[in-house]
């Protein structure tokens, strides 16, 4: 019988940020699931980063969370999350102007 006592890779997610879209590898997760999202700001704009219930606004309500001071311009940064729940969330940038201008992508954890 074999034990593998030590922690398990997270599954890689690509998140790249730019203009007003969030290009994502995938959009479907599982719960309970460790991820790794590498996330990277294109274009010339700074954005945030979160992970919210679809169509909350209530910044108090991120699951995860990354501010515009983190992802200027050509900054990428690195993530680990894990779904506890199962339901419809949304990846988002609320930068004023940028959620409104359609920076958001629904995803699905089941």
């Amino acid at each position: 019988m074999f034990v593998w006592c030590g922690r398990l890779r997270a599954a890689e997610v690509q998140v790249t940020l730019s203009g007003f879209k969030i290009d994502v590898s995938q959009t479907t997760f599982d719960a309970g699931k460790q991820y790794r999202f590498v996330i990277k700001s294109g274009g010339a704009l700074a954005h945030e980063w979160v992970i919210m219930p679809r169509g909350e606004t209530d910044p108090m309500k991120a699951l995860a969370a990354v501010s515009q001071k983190e992802l200027g311009p050509g900054a990428a940064k690195t993530v680990e999350y894990r779904f506890e729940e199962k339901g419809n969330f949304e990846l988002a940038c609320h930068v004023p102007g940028h959620y409104e201008g359609g920076m958001r992508q629904d995803i699905t954890v089941g």
